[in-house]
């Protein structure tokens, strides 16, 4: 049976990579966990985020309210993220979230509150410049994906 420390969990998270040990290890020993049931909202599009969630394991669905559709259902999952996604990046940025996140299957964060995430980035600029070019990548990929799930959303209510 093999064994994955969360050391090497945390290695595996996209948006930590170009991260060395020692700043893993900084950031594993700012992580908390929280786990989500089925069906829970875990963020909700417009409400200020304060925290940056790694899913560790399960599947959360990003949910996209259409409004003004005559349709039963006018939420519609966009795209899912599981193991290794992050989301509440907004936080980062000093934003509300964009999206609605539903929770698919049960899942497990790893979250760090965000303003201490940013006091790190302050201290530790190696640390400050990895994550925000990785967050600019992060962010440029989801509009990219937002984008070509609402054309896909949209031609096929047609």
């Amino acid at each position: 049976m093999v064994v994955i420390t969360k050391h090497e969990t945390l290695k595996g998270i996209h948006f930590l990579r170009g991260l060395n040990d020692e700043e893993i290890a900084k950031i594993l020993a700012m992580c908390r966990e929280a786990t989500f049931e089925t069906g829970e909202l875990c963020q909700k599009e417009g409400e200020p985020v304060k925290r940056l969630n790694f899913i560790v394991n399960g599947k959360i669905g990003v949910e996209f309210h259409i409004p003004g559709i005559a349709y039963e259902n006018k939420d519609l999952i966009l795209y899912t993220l599981s193991g290794g996604g992050v989301f509440g990046w907004s936080a980062l940025i000093e934003g509300v979230p964009w999206s609605t996140m539903r929770v698919l299957e049960a899942t497990t964060v790893w979250w760090i509150d965000a303003e201490a995430l940013l006091d790190l980035c302050e201290t530790d600029n190696h640390i400050g410049y990895i994550l925000m070019r990785n967050l600019s990548s992060l962010i440029a990929s989801r509009l990219k994906r937002n984008r070509m799930a609402t054309l896909s959303a949209i031609a096929a209510i047609r």
